[in-house]
């Protein structure tokens, strides 16, 4: 299997990081692994498992 090519960088500029879709994906991880941890000691059922994981959808 060939070894896929690395792209040459263009006029050496770098692209500035995606920080918008860096605090939505923490966002969002935070909101599952609290819905995830508070359904131990709610129910699966409970309004705030439900929102906390419905917020990722």
């Amino acid at each position: 299997m060939p070894a896929a090519p690395t792209p040459t960088p263009t006029s050496g500029t770098r692209t500035p990081p995606d920080l918008p879709g860096t605090a939505l994906s923490l966002a969002g991880l935070s909101a599952v692994v609290y819905g995830l941890t508070n359904a131990g000691a709610h129910s699966w059922t409970s309004t705030v498992v439900v929102l906390a994981d419905i917020r990722v959808l």
